[in-house]
């Protein structure tokens, strides 16, 4: 197997040092760059040809998983790994949602780490637990957030679960499509999430859930 070049980003020495530790056990040559923080990962990145990226899902810093969705859609032919503390499926699907290749949890042993490493290395993909990325949870805040849009965003919404394109609702309400891309962003924002089929199950689910609330 060639050579690997290696972003190892986590704000954790020891964490660092135990990803280094599993990725020299599974692939010797490699070359291993590493950040403590986004800033330097995207920094770090700036130079090309990385294969893999791991990438602690909470660094130091505002809007971590913004940075993080910017690194998969400017890297596409990095495989773009989160490591995090979170294990939780809903976590899972919305970093792959925003295009990473794998989600690796802290609380794997070394030998779970190599595993999961030889994992990526060999099929570009590893999921620490099997999920469906559009099973999003619903609670009752949810439902709460989607009454206090504006009736506007509302109707939005509803469109988009319908399967309807932004071109679509535009004509249908008689205004601007950008003004329509500007509530999409919102409603995104508001909700959580990172695209809008996770929006579209989300109010499908809260209609089922308490269609009053979502009126008033």
């Amino acid at each position: 197997m060639s050579d690997l070049k290696i972003l190892v980003a986590d704000d954790h020495p020891l964490f660092r040092s135990a990803l280094i530790q599993a990725l020299n056990q599974c692939h010797e040559q490699c070359e291993i760059v590493q950040a403590e923080s986004y800033t330097e990962a995207l920094e770090a990145l700036a130079s090309p040809d990385f294969d893999l990226a791991l990438i602690d899902l909470n660094m130091p810093g505002d809007q971590g998983q913004l940075h993080l969705s910017e690194i998969c859609r400017n890297h596409p032919d990095v495989a773009v790994t989160v490591v995090s503390g979170h294990d939780d499926r809903q976590t899972m699907a919305r970093v792959k949602a925003m295009g990473a290749a794998g989600f690796i949890t802290k609380s794997s042993s070394l030998e779970q780490l190599v595993s999961a490493l030889n994992q990526v290395i060999e099929q570009g993909e590893y999921w620490s637990l099997d999920f469906d990325e559009t099973n999003v949870s619903l609670d009752q805040d949810t439902c709460l957030t989607i009454s206090q849009m504006t009736p506007q965003q509302k109707r939005v919404l509803a469109m988009i679960a319908d399967g309807k394109l932004n071109k679509q609702i535009a004509y249908e309400l008689s205004i601007q499509e950008t003004t329509i891309k500007q509530h999409v962003s919102a409603i995104l924002k508001k909700l959580g999430v990172y695209n809008r089929t996770q929006a579209g199950l989300i109010y499908q689910r809260a209609i089922n859930t308490d269609s009053e609330l979502l009126t008033a």
